[in-house]
């Protein structure tokens, strides 16, 4: 259980030792005894690869230059005759101490091996991570080896992971017209503090977009859909959750706050899509989209349109000295 002070005790420093390859690992470690009070939920793999702790042990390590590692845990490798099913999930913490709270980042649990790879990119380096080590309920206990080993990048964040690098989105020129970008991704994208947070979702790994309305008379209303395909093992699929904001100023660069207008994520709706309707945009203002993925699916590809709809009529007493007089 983390103290309030120190964190989660025992945790423990990789060291150097040779095995497969330059590397950090560890030899006959152990999870007995091990127990899982207080310790933080296991997220950022997918339905089928995340799980439930059972008997955690931890570890931490601070990431390499490249921003890539390879996981690796093994079985019983002196073959002491205590196997452990293992699974694996990575943490960073919000403060950088583990002290703080600690986020999910990536879990692995792949049934058919007791032995355990997973790959984590886009880390910061120099940052320090928590890995936690776990045994599934098919063999819950017993000794393993794990090595974190730095590997060459294969992967960056998008370019619009910054709000103020967002995709331009042409708004569209008529009602019923629409604007679609296809083959986005918000892998390894980040999130930021300037904005506020969204009320029906967390943001876990969020890309932007932009459009601007055009300077004619208003109110203006899109509706904007994403979509993504097929989970892994089938496909590279993230479950949309989408917000729209507006700088604040609405002129000039790009700002260092924004308002939020609306967001949505329907968790009983149908799976990896997303359609919301945007009411009461103003004319000439430029809104920033986001499409974020949820802890079902955080990251994979997609793609988004924006559909120009027919706007709900302004109400004609929206204006104090437009009240008409009613006779009592």
């Amino acid at each position: 259980k983390p103290s309030p002070t120190t964190g989660y005790p025992g945790t423990a420093g990789l060291y150097a030792s040779a095995r497969g390859g330059t590397g950090n690992c560890m030899r006959a470690e152990n999870n007995f005894c091990s127990g899982i009070a207080g310790e933080p939920a296991v997220a950022g793999g997918t339905f089928l690869t995340d799980f439930s702790p059972d008997a955690t042990v931890w570890y931490k390590f601070t990431a390499p230059a490249t921003g890539e590692v390879l996981i690796s845990a093994y079985n019983d490798p002196n073959s002491l005759g205590d196997q452990i099913d293992l699974q694996l999930a990575l943490y960073e913490s919000d403060n950088g101490l583990c002290s703080g709270t600690l986020v999910p980042i990536k879990a692995e649990y792949n049934v058919g091996s007791f032995d355990e790879d997973m790959t984590v990119k886009c880390l910061n380096p120099g940052q320090t991570y928590w890995l936690m080590v776990d045994g599934s309920g098919l063999n819950t206990r017993g000794y393993f080896e794990v090595q974190v080993k730095a590997v060459p990048a294969t992967q960056s964040g998008p370019a619009n992971d910054d709000i103020c690098n967002a995709t331009n989105m042409t708004y569209p020129a008529s009602i019923g017209a629409s604007t679609t970008l296809s083959n986005q991704t918000n892998r390894c994208a980040t999130i930021q503090n300037i904005y506020p947070s969204p009320t029906t979702f967390t943001a876990d790994a969020d890309v932007w977009y932009k459009f601007t309305t055009p300077n004619t008379t208003g109110p203006h209303a899109v509706e904007v859909n994403v979509t993504s395909g097929l989970p892994w093992p089938f496909g590279d699929a993230m479950d949309p959750q989408i917000a729209l904001y507006k700088m604040n100023p609405t002129s000039g660069p790009c700002a260092t706050s924004f308002n939020l207008v609306d967001d949505q994520y329907s968790a009983a709706g149908l799976p990896f899509s997303e359609t919301m309707e945007f009411h009461c945009l103003e004319p000439n203002t430029t809104y920033y989209l986001m499409v974020d993925g949820s802890g079902l699916n955080e990251q994979g590809n997609f793609n988004v349109s924006v559909k120009r709809i027919n706007p709900h009529p302004l109400a004609t007493n929206d204006n104090i000295c437009n009240v008409g007089t009613t006779t009592v």
